[in-house]
């Protein structure tokens, strides 16, 4: 529940991963409650896979309360899997 001031989560994740995962030892990311403007899970995790997770230690993702306007889990891991997890150390992902 960060403050709606500050930027958008997801684009400063893809700008500043550099700088914050990559060589790092963090292991969980979790997306809790993030706001409605932010764009798709889906879709940033889609196109931006290269930015967040390879090379980086990232080991969970959890995606708690995502909003019912996301397209099915699924379906999108089904067709989306080669873009997000192949290269990345993610162990372990929950909805």
């Amino acid at each position: 529940m960060v403050p709606t001031s500050e930027p958008s989560y997801f684009t400063w994740l893809q700008h500043q991963n550099h700088h914050i995962l990559n060589g790092s030892n963090f292991r969980t990311i979790i997306f809790n409650m993030v706001t409605t403007s932010e764009p798709s899970y889906f879709t940033w995790f889609q196109h931006q896979n290269h930015h967040i997770l390879n090379g980086s230690n990232i080991r969970t993702i959890i995606f708690y309360m995502v909003p019912t306007s996301e397209p099915s889990y699924f379906t999108w891991f089904q067709y989306q899997n080669h873009h997000i997890l192949n290269g990345s150390n993610i162990r372990t992902i929950i909805f």
